[in-house]
């Protein structure tokens, strides 16, 4: 195993799905470590396919080694949900295995490579870019013998973003598209109105249990979240786009949009979220100018 990390926690959700959670480190200058996180794992007999590779090199190593000594894995595929940091940062421990995503992700990942080899985006340390080899669109299966894994577009949190179904377990694994206690909002690929649409979308699959990237330990060896977590995403940004327009917008805290959630248990407050959502207010105050200016052109 390799001794280079010593804080990754491997926490099994079912016979095929193993989450690699990176913990939550309030005082690191890495934003993804103070929120907390994890890549995971679908494997069955000798076969994985890695959902993200987490952050660096050295972290999808570490799931490869695990999963090759634990689980008698030898061959590996990869999916790349979409392209930001903290999801392709081990890219490059997966040389010679597919790599898959969306089009749009291997493009973003040769439009930004320089700033993500320079590590001048997010914060976050460099990284070498390794694009998918493979891409899709909307839609495909894989298969791990005769367990069947769908991919999913979702026009949610990043262009191209995929959603990793496994339809014999009503699991999905939502990457970003799904965080607790709030999401990052990308207001500027899609429109609030097509993301809140697409979270509906989400809503009619037939899911049992949900696993995001970024969520609490506690949650994830519950076995994950159910569909509340859907609605509670989508209740944010509708509270945030409701409440644009009123003076205090930019002063109020994030308390003021999930606090029934966290009250019903389905949230939980991290304290470094705090930071994605002074974001977000930038964003929908940036959203909520331009529908503005769109009414008035009419």
């Amino acid at each position: 195993m390799s001794k280079t990390i010593d804080y990754i926690e491997p926490i099994r959700i079912s016979e095929h799905v193993t989450y690699f959670y990176w913990g939550r480190h309030p005082d690191h200058p890495v934003i993804d470590m103070r929120l907390g996180g994890g890549g995971l794992a679908v494997h069955r007999g000798k076969q994985a396919i890695l959902v993200d590779t987490m952050n660096v090199p050295e972290e999808a190593v570490w799931m490869r080694e695990y999963l090759s000594k634990k689980c008698g894995v030898r061959e590996f595929r990869v999916i790349n949900t979409h392209w930001h940091a903290d999801h392709i940062g081990g890219n490059a421990a997966c040389l010679g295995d597919p790599i898959i995503a969306h089009r749009r992700t291997r493009e973003l990942m040769i439009k930004h490579a320089e700033a993500l080899e320079a590590g001048t985006l997010w914060s976050h340390p460099p990284i070498p870019v390794v694009p998918p080899g493979f891409t899709i669109e909307d839609r495909a299966d894989l298969w791990l013998g005769d367990y069947r894994v769908e991919v999913h577009r979702f026009e949610i949190h990043e262009e191209g973003h995929l959603a990793v179904y496994l339809p014999a377990e009503r699991l999905l694994l939502a990457g970003d598209m799904l965080e607790d206690p709030l999401w990052a909002l990308n207001l500027r690929f899609a429109s609030p109105e097509l993301q809140l649409a697409e979270y509906e979308r989400m809503k009619q699959m037939d899911i049992e249990r949900i696993v995001p990237v970024h969520s609490t330990r506690e949650t994830i060896l519950a076995g994950g979240y159910d569909k509340r977590i859907i609605d509670a995403n989508a209740a944010y940004l509708r509270g945030m786009l409701a409440a644009a327009d009123e003076p205090d917008f930019l002063t109020r805290p994030a308390a003021d949009f999930i606090r029934n959630e966290i009250q019903r248990g389905v949230l939980t407050w991290w304290e470094p979220y705090t930071e994605v959502h002074e974001y977000n207010k930038a964003a929908v105050s940036r959203a909520a100018g331009k529908m503005a200016d769109r009414t008035r052109k009419r």
